[in-house]
């Protein structure tokens, strides 16, 4: 496996790996990564599986597409990108504690976009992905979704 994180958090990362057996030690490489840059440093379909999670919300609204472009590329066909945030529902009515988390955000994000399932699957279809694969599930009830994008 390969985690691509923010240089801290593969810092404290690699403390934590070096405790683990040596099995899960050759298993796991950390890469740093500021996901906002345009390029990632890993191969074109090299991966079978790209998580972002609490990401999407955080970025300015126009670097999203970016980030589901780089995880389309570094997926093999038939990869998925999981997708997992704070949402509201594409109604738009709620829940009302993904509401207020997503809130929370503009605060710190002010050219972020506001997450509903659908704002996410219009993006990963432009992405290349096929939206009519697309799954949603709620995670955190009331507070987070998953979206599960394929990729042909």
């Amino acid at each position: 496996s390969t985690v691509l994180e923010l240089p801290e958090v593969c810092k404290t990362s690699e403390g934590i790996k070096a405790q683990q057996p040596a099995d899960v030690q050759s298993r796991v490489n950390f890469v740093e990564l500021d996901a906002t840059s345009p390029d990632w440093p890993v191969n074109d379909g090299d991966y079978d599986l790209v998580l972002m999670s609490y990401i999407s919300g955080s970025v300015p609204e126009p670097i999203i597409a970016a980030l589901y472009a780089n995880a389309f590329k570094a997926l093999r066909p038939g990869g998925r990108l999981l997708v997992h945030d704070f949402m509201v529902n594409d109604s738009l009515d709620g829940p009302a504690l993904g509401a207020l988390w997503g809130l929370q955000h503009v605060t710190v994000n002010a050219d972020g976009l506001g997450l509903c399932p659908k704002e996410i699957i219009d993006r990963f279809g432009k992405a290349g992905f096929d939206v009519s694969k697309c799954e949603t599930m709620e995670m955190i009830h009331g507070m987070t979704k998953l979206i599960v994008a394929h990729k042909n």
